[in-house]
Order: structure tokens, then C-alpha cells, then sequence
């Protein structure tokens, strides 16, 4: 790749910008690339995930290689890009509805990561609040018991 088509690319993508690659044309490795890209992660922390090397990321971006069978559901999850995408096998129907549904996402992690959002601890704690409402009566039911037995949170008994 030229180094000007390089740097406007990545200059669109720290921008912002809609940057859009076609999936007639792109073979998986740009695909792995520009979804990592958009995420705004490092072929290390990719690797951390999946258990590789930033080595074999590179060549699985450059087309040198490609991820084992097992591991492409782990990499769509981590580049957050749905599994049909990155191999290139969008359903005929509703492909369209998908591209921009999956655009608009990508928008919004942009926009999120200017404002300096940390998107992984909104999900964590979403996921805690989620759990305490699930579990709510069963946590007062608990805390009755502790209560009814003179037990307290550290393990002590009451005197």
C-alpha cells in the first residue's frame, strides 16, 4: 500500500470519518485490520485476547496466514464485528440493514472514545447493576439470615 493511501486511512479513521471497505474487494486480512482499527486496538492486545502472538496477528492482516477455525468467533466478539462480516458471508437479506446497522455502532465507539469514555467499565457496571436487580431478593434474603444469626459481613459473630 502507497504510504499517502496509508496515511489519509488513517487519518480518516482518527477522525472519525466513515471509512469503508468493501467486502467484494477485501480479503480477510483488511477486514481483521480495519475492524481493529476502529476499535482502537494495538495487534498486542488482540493477541492478549486470542492467546497468539502480535506476530501472527500481523500475518493474519497481511494475508500471510489466517486464524485457526477456532479462534474467528473470539476475533469477531474482540473487534466487535459480527462473524459473517469477517469472513466475508452476509446474509443476502437485510445486508444492508446490517452494514449500516454495523457503521452506526462503529460511529458511536468513535464518538465515545473522544469523549473519553471508557466503554468496557460502562458494560462491567451495567452488568453488576444488571446481576443486584436479578438477584436482589435472594441478596436480602441472605443479608435476613446474617441478621437472624448475629453474623456480619467480615465473618464475625455478634456478641
Amino acid at each position: 500500500m502507497p504510504r499517502a493511501e496509508k496515511s489519509t486511512r488513517t487519518t480518516a479513521l482518527q477522525k472519525g470519518r466513515r471509512y469503508r471497505i468493501p467486502l467484494e474487494s477485501a480479503k480477510m486480512g483488511g477486514r481483521i485490520k480495519f475492524a481493529r482499527e476502529k476499535m482502537g486496538l494495538s495487534q498486542a492486545q488482540v493477541a492478549l485476547t486470542l492467546g497468539v502472538t502480535r506476530n501472527a496477528i500481523a500475518q493474519w492482516e497481511t494475508d500471510r496466514s489466517a486464524p485457526a477455525t477456532g479462534r474467528l468467533g473470539t476475533l469477531a466478539k474482540r473487534l466487535g464485528v459480527p462473524l459473517e462480516w469477517l469472513l466475508d458471508k452476509l446474509p443476502e437479506t437485510g445486508s444492508d440493514a446490517m452494514g449500516t446497522a454495523m457503521a452506526a455502532d462503529l460511529r458511536l465507539l468513535e464518538e465515545a472514545r473522544q469523549f473519553g469514555v471508557d466503554l468496557q467499565l460502562v458494560v462491567a457496571e451495567t452488568r453488576e447493576r444488571r446481576w443486584v436487580h436479578e438477584n436482589r431478593a435472594a441478596l436480602a434474603e441472605s443479608n435476613a439470615f446474617m441478621a437472624r444469626n448475629g453474623l456480619r459481613g467480615a465473618g464475625k459473630r455478634q456478641v
